[in-house]
C-alpha cells in the first residue's frame, strides 16, 4: 500500500507589525518585517529547523488559506514567499492554496475585485497551472491533477464581495452540479488519493467560547457529493482549533492556526504543524502534528488539546485488536512489557486510530487483561506493560 505525505500550513495570517490593530498589538507570531534573530521566536525559520533535524519531506504543500491578515499586501507577499521556501525545504513538488478571508478586502466597499491582488500574486497561486488558477477565480473551483493525485480546491470565499456577504461562506447549488458533471467524465480509477481543499468548515465547529456562524452553506451537500466519488479527506482552516472528525465516514480535518493567535489563546489551543500520511485508494491514514512553543520551536508534546500523533480509517473490531494485542504481549520473551514500536510492528492498524478509538481501546486493554499505555493515549505511548495488581 502506497503512502502520500501532505504538509498542512493553514492560517499564517503574516502581516507587518504596523499593520496590527491597535499598532503595538500582538495578534500573530509572523509578522512580515521580523528578520528572525532568534529562530526559535521565528515559525518559519523554526520549522526550516525541525525540517533538517526530523529529515521531513513531504509530496505537497496544501494551504488551507488566511495567509496574510486583513488583507494586508506585505504580509501576503511575505508569506507566500515563506511557504515556497518550505516547500524547498521539504520537498514538496506543489503548493496548492486556497482562499481565506483574510486574504481579501471583502469589506471595502471601494474594492472592485476583491480577488485582484491574489491573482496578480504569483503564477504558482492558488494552482501550480494557469488554467487551473483561470478555474478556480471564473468559477470558485478548480481541480488540480497530478500524476495518481486528484485536489478539488475550492474558494468558499467566492461570494464574499461586500460587508454584508463576508459575514457568510457558501458553496452554491449550479457549483455543486458543475463539479459533479466534471467528476462524471473523469477517469477516476487513475487517482488513488483525492482530497479536498477549502478554507471554510463544511460541518458546524462550535466551542464553549465562539458562536459558529460561518459555516459553509450547502456544506452537507458537499460532503455528500465527494463521498459519492470516494474522496477520502477534505482539510479546511478558518478555525483556529485543530480537529479532526469522522462525518458519514469521511475524515474532516480543521489544521487550526500555524501562527495566528487570535482565538487561539482564548480557546487554550496550540499553534500547530501536519504532515497527513494518506493510503492510497482509501479514507485512512495517520497525521503527525506539532505544537509551535515560542521559546523552542516545533515540538511534539504530551496532553495538547489536538494529539501530536492521531489517525482514521480503521474500521476493524477494537475488542478483536485487543485480545489480540494481550496474547502477542503474553507470547513475547517479556510478557509484562514491549516498546510501543515494537507492537506497533506487528499491529500497523494501531496508526489508524482516531482519539475515540484510542481512548475506547486503552479502556478494554486495561479493564479486560490489566495492560496500560505509558504515557496513555492519546499521547504516542512509549511501552505498552502488564499491570501489577
Amino acid at each position: 500500500m502506497s503512502v502520500i505525505k501532505i504538509a498542512v500550513i493553514s492560517d499564517m495570517h503574516c502581516m507587518h507589525s504596523l499593520s496590527e490593530k491597535p499598532v503595538g498589538h500582538i495578534s500573530t507570531y509572523l509578522h512580515s518585517d521580523d528578520i528572525g534573530k532568534s529562530e526559535a521566536r521565528h515559525p518559519i525559520k523554526a520549522l526550516k529547523k525541525l525540517i533538517e533535524k526530523e529529515e521531513l519531506e513531504t509530496d505537497l504543500i496544501l494551504c488551507p488559506g488566511d495567509i496574510t491578515n486583513f488583507a494586508d499586501k506585505q504580509g501576503l507577499i511575505t508569506g507566500w514567499s515563506f511557504l515556497e521556501k518550505i516547500q524547498d525545504k521539504i520537498g514538496a513538488k506543489h503548493i496548492i492554496a486556497t482562499v481565506g478571508n483574510h486574504d481579501i478586502e471583502n469589506r471595502n466597499e471601494n474594492v472592485g475585485n476583491v480577488f485582484l491582488d491574489l491573482q496578480l500574486l504569483d503564477p504558482e497561486y492558488p494552482n501550480p497551472s494557469k488554467l487551473n488558477d483561470s478555474n478556480y477565480w471564473s468559477l470558485g473551483y478548480c481541480f488540480v491533477e497530478y500524476e495518481n493525485i486528484l485536489v478539488l480546491n475550492i474558494n468558499s470565499c467566492f461570494f464574499q464581495s461586500n460587508a454584508v456577504t463576508a459575514k457568510k461562506s457558501k458553496i452554491d447549488i449550479s457549483q455543486l452540479e458543475a463539479i459533479k458533471n466534471e467528476l462524471a467524465k473523469k477517469d477516476l480509477k487513475k487517482f488513488e488519493y483525492r482530497m479536498v481543499l477549502i478554507h471554510h468548515h463544511p460541518i458546524a465547529h462550535s466551542n464553549m467560547d465562539y458562536e459558529d456562524i460561518d459555516k459553509l452553506d450547502n456544506g452537507d451537500e458537499l460532503i455528500a457529493l465527494v463521498n459519492q466519488y470516494k474522496f477520502q479527506i477534505i482539510i479546511h482552516g478558518h478555525k483556529h482549533d485543530a480537529r479532526l472528525t469522522i462525518f458519514n465516514s469521511l475524515p474532516i480535518f480543521c489544521a487550526g492556526s500555524f501562527s495566528s493567535l487570535m482565538n487561539v489563546i482564548d480557546m487554550k489551543s496550540d499553534n500547530t504543524f501536519h504532515i497527513i500520511y494518506l493510503e492510497s485508494g482509501e479514507s485512512k491514514g495517520y497525521i503527525k502534528s506539532w505544537i509551535y512553543a515560542p521559546q523552542e520551536g516545533w515540538v511534539s508534546r504530551k496532553d495538547t488539546r489536538f494529539p501530536c500523533l492521531t489517525g482514521f480509517g480503521f474500521k476493524g473490531d477494537l475488542n478483536l485488536l485487543a485480545r489480540e494485542i494481550n496474547d502477542w504481549l503474553m507470547a513475547s520473551v517479556l510478557p509484562n512489557v514491549s516498546y510501543y514500536e515494537k507492537l506497533l510492528s506487528s499491529f500497523p492498524d494501531l496508526n489508524f486510530l482516531t482519539k475515540e478509538n484510542q481512548m475506547e481501546l486503552a479502556g478494554i486493554l486495561k479493564n479486560t487483561y490489566g495492560l496500560e499505555f505509558s504515557p496513555n493515549y492519546p499521547n504516542k505511548p512509549d511501552v505498552i506493560l502488564k499491570l501489577i495488581t
